[in-house]
């Protein structure tokens, strides 16, 4: 049955244990309006404020179910929040931040995610209150080369901003462009 060949391919598990981290951290999440200090949370997820491998995915829905303490885990693991979580969900002062700490990530770690495929949805980070962010990322040069694709994968995905259409254009026209960059920019 259909059941055994999900089971099989290992996408079941794979359903379960998503699951599993979105009702846990609903729940810790209640624990904390209850008086659980956010920092005793940070400590049994991780060390030094950073989630342990394991624990990357109930990490990731804390910004979603605690807006106000959402800076505190969106910086120790944007791209565990952007991969593992509903990124698209965060208010949208937390989704620009959420593109500032992944360019500090891929700065400190320039291969995070050089060969990542972005996760679904992923347009949905695009939102008024991120837009100068988005705007910043694409009209610096300097900016690293994996986060440009990411940013330009999400703009490519989003709801269309009539001001980003400039930046877009400038990407689309630079003949110095990466090719990846421009086809996205289009």
């Amino acid at each position: 049955p259909r059941g055994d060949t999900l089971q099989a391919r290992g996408f079941a598990g794979y359903l379960h244990r998503v699951i599993a981290e979105y009702l846990g951290a609903k729940w810790l999440a209640k624990k904390v309006d209850q008086g659980l200090p956010v920092g005793r949370l940070q400590g049994l997820l991780g060390v030094d404020g950073r989630p342990s491998r394991e624990l990357r995915g109930l990490h990731a829905w804390f910004p979603v179910f605690l807006p106000k303490f959402a800076s505190h885990f969106i910086e120790a693991d944007p791209y565990g929040v952007l991969v593992y979580g509903d990124a698209g969900s965060l208010t949208g002062s937390a989704k620009g931040m959420l593109m500032r700490s992944l360019e500090k990530a891929v700065t400190e770690d320039p291969v995070l995610f050089a060969n990542a495929i972005p996760p679904r949805n992923i347009g949905r980070i695009l939102a008024p209150e991120s837009i100068p962010d988005f705007t910043e990322l694409l009209t610096r040069p300097e900016a690293p080369a994996a986060l440009r694709r990411m940013t330009l994968s999400i703009v490519a995905e989003g709801k269309p901003f009539p001001e980003l259409l400039q930046p877009l254009l400038d990407i689309l026209s630079d003949g110095s462009a990466l090719p990846t960059h421009r086809e996205l920019a289009f």
